[in-house]
């Protein structure tokens, strides 16, 4: 069933998503035309740059406004909404309808973002600089390698962080509207009040573990400033210490979040329902 859900939500998102996301790609490929004749490139050196500069980069926050809007909107229409009555009368668990949203948000807000960064790419750098990229990223990986710091590990912890808190900021949006459902007349003033308390007590949490995380490489910091110091940041593990310690706190607080705004939802949805 949860494949049906989600190939159900996929459907109705991507009729206002994808026309979007085709819209700036077609923008930035004649932009990228444009910019290659003459003529228009003299053109552009005076207001007309700054103007297309700004409308392009009006329609990058609009798609992705739009991906966050949809997110929002489908989870509060479908199961907060009139369409609560219908949804939650079908054989499916409540958590099935969440993991369904969950999964079809998660899929887009890589999609948008994806799209953004190969966008900006495309439009602000030329072939020549673009095939530069694998030799850049050569350069950075060697030199974490200096600082006794594995490249590739380090990738993977960042990139599933980036997935944890992407998740972790669905859920938050979640758990908020089904906070704010039990405002009655005032749902949408609980979900903003529920999240900003929540993100406030996230940030509290993630100061207070980045200052132990700190304090278990305080000595690399007290060799700040001295005439070995280049020496030791290559031999201690001061480094390695603490961007794995930074990257794994990260993510064991954004998954206890996760879990906790995924079975808030699910009781909210499951036991104090309000559709009035």
């Amino acid at each position: 069933m949860l494949g049906k859900l989600t190939k159900y939500e996929f459907k109705a998102t991507a009729r206002v998503l994808l026309p979007a996301y085709l819209a700036l790609l077609l923008v930035t490929v004649l932009g990228k035309v444009l910019l290659a004749v003459p003529p228009v490139q003299e053109a552009l050196n005076g207001a007309i740059a700054g103007f297309f500069v700004v409308i392009y980069m009006l329609m990058i926050m609009g798609v992705l406004f739009l991906t966050f809007f949809i997110s929002v909107q489908r989870f509060y229409k479908n199961l907060l909404g009139d369409e609560g009555y219908l949804m939650h009368t079908l054989p499916v668990k409540v958590s099935t309808h969440i993991w369904a949203k969950l999964l079809t948000s998660g899929v887009w807000y890589l999609a948008s973002g994806v799209l953004v960064v190969a966008a900006i790419l495309l439009l602000a750098f030329d072939t020549e600089s673009l095939a530069k990229l694998p030799g850049f990223f050569g350069e950075l990986f060697q030199a974490l390698g200096h600082l006794n710091i594995n490249g590739w590990l380090f990738l993977v912890e960042f990139s599933v962080l980036l997935l944890a808190e992407l998740l972790t900021t669905i859920l938050m949006f979640y758990v908020s509207m089904a906070i704010g459902q039990l405002f009655g007349r005032q749902k949408l003033l609980g979900s903003i009040l529920t999240y900003i308390g929540i993100t406030f007590v996230l940030q509290i949490v993630a100061v207070v573990a980045m200052v132990i995380v700190g304090a278990a490489g305080s000595d690399f910091f007290l060799k700040m400033g001295t005439s070995d110091f280049m020496m030791d940041l290559q031999t201690s593990t001061g480094p390695l210490v603490l961007l794995h310690g930074a990257l794994l706190t990260a993510l064991v607080i954004n998954l206890l979040c996760g879990v906790g705004c995924l079975l808030g939802t699910r009781y909210l949805l499951a036991k104090k329902l309000n559709l009035e």
